[in-house]
């Protein structure tokens, strides 16, 4: 698969890379929207806002609270989105210590291995299976700390579904409810 070129569509190893691109965009909105969310609980005017929605409204804020700058949750939340926000999708971390720690593990458990790249017609067709296999060794490994002796697939599915249920879901009901509401006006 080394320098396959595709003008059909994508391919499998592409959509994967996909995958992750927009998982972590998301991610990286989503902990800059909660910095917005905590402008509006400061906000005696935008606060009445809150106070006028309905409940479903009400309890997605409350269902926020904990994840704000004081919050109970902060820390995780800024631990395994935060740190995913500043150091692979925003920003890359300058040191380089998170990539050659990457570099090393995967080293480590996969020698001899090929990696595909693919490129093609478009800039979404191509990909670099490689580079995708560190961001994902840096989020997964040393961001999320889950460890060789457990099994990477279901930790990753607990964290993910952990800040879907718990950070994401409220954030689009509320914002979604806050939207609809007040923008008519």
């Amino acid at each position: 698969m080394f320098g396959q070129k595709s003008s059909r569509g994508i391919g499998n190893t592409a959509r994967s890379a996909q995958g992750f691109t927009s998982s972590g965009l998301q991610f990286a909105h989503l902990y800059e929207a909660l910095g917005i969310v905590d402008e509006i609980r400061r906000d005696s005017d935008l606060m009445r806002m809150i106070e006028q929605s309905d409940w479903q409204t009400h309890g997605s804020f409350d269902r926020l609270k904990p994840f704000l700058p004081d919050g109970s949750r902060r820390q995780w939340f800024h631990d395994m989105v935060g740190r995913i926000r500043h150091n692979v999708t925003f920003h890359y971390e300058e040191s380089g210590r998170l990539i050659e720690r990457a570099i090393s593990d995967i080293a480590s458990r996969d020698a001899g291995r090929f990696c595909p790249i693919t490129r093609g017609d478009t800039a979404y067709i191509w990909y670099f299976q490689a580079g995708d296999e560190v961001s994902d060794n840096i989020v997964r490994r040393q961001i999320w700390k889950i460890g060789p002796d457990k099994d990477l697939q279901a930790e990753t599915e607990e964290i993910l579904s952990e800040i879907h249920q718990d950070v994401f879901l409220p954030f689009v009901d509320f914002a979604g409810a806050l939207l609809w509401r007040f923008t008519n006006r």
